[in-house]
């Protein structure tokens, strides 16, 4: 659902590029649709649960079954569930940056300005919007959980992956190779962030940017080993 041009910049699939028909003018559930479609048609890269492969289509499918089951969407869901009782009052999604005040403006590519205009493109994967004060509530909430039980946590953490996968990954977080920490990083057109967590050292970092030039992942593990080694 993307491509890195030469510059190391992340963008939209242009529409010669595109493998499926979206589009601006189409409605959230239209291109979805359009999308899940895509995705149904393709033969499976390797047999279930013999390899792991990080993929922003889980996200949409996931968001998708959170709907599915809890007859709610996905937005009203987190919502409910997450953001009020986490007092994150200034978190939402893509659909809503309008309604944010002083949001950073992103320095966008014109391929990244289609994306944004896409409806839907971004849905489970991507969509959020966020500020640095809430996203330190909801990281309180992987060391000290109000709302999440010991065990979800635990699954979210506990590497899922084999040593030879490329990343270790649990159920929502990736894991450091000595398990010191987890994290996850985020990239879509224009935007990029990344958190970190180290419970035992009783350590977030959390990184936002509007420039899709910097690398948001190596800064904080740079920071991390700075921070934990003395040297700040």
């Amino acid at each position: 659902m993307g491509y890195t041009d030469g510059n190391g910049n992340h963008l939209a699939l242009t529409k010669s590029q595109l493998a499926y028909k979206v589009s601006a003018d189409m409605s959230k559930e239209e291109n979805l649709k359009t999308v899940m479609n895509y995705i149904f048609s393709q033969k499976l890269t390797f047999k279930p649960g013999s390899q792991f492969e990080y993929s922003n289509s889980n996200y949409l499918l996931l968001a998708k079954i959170v709907e599915q089951v809890s007859g709610m969407s996905y937005e009203e869901y987190l919502r409910k569930h997450i953001f009020q009782p986490l007092g994150m009052e200034h978190t939402g999604f893509v659909d809503d940056m309008d309604s944010f005040s002083n949001l950073a403006q992103p320095k966008k590519t014109e391929s990244g300005l289609e994306y944004l205009s896409y409806p839907g493109m971004s849905f489970g994967a991507g969509n959020m919007v966020s500020s640095v004060n809430d996203m330190a509530k909801w990281l309180d909430e992987l060391t000290a959980p109000k709302i999440l039980t010991k065990e979800i946590i635990n699954s979210m953490s506990k590497n899922r992956s084999s040593e030879d996968d490329t990343m270790q990954y649990g159920f929502g977080l990736m894991v450091s190779r000595d398990d010191e920490y987890v994290y996850h990083s985020g990239y879509i057109p224009s935007f990029a962030s990344m958190v970190l967590v180290s419970p035992e050292k009783n350590l977030k970092i959390i990184l936002f940017t509007n420039c899709p030039t910097v690398n948001p992942e190596g800064i904080a593990k740079r920071l991390y080993n700075e921070l934990t080694e003395g040297d700040l």
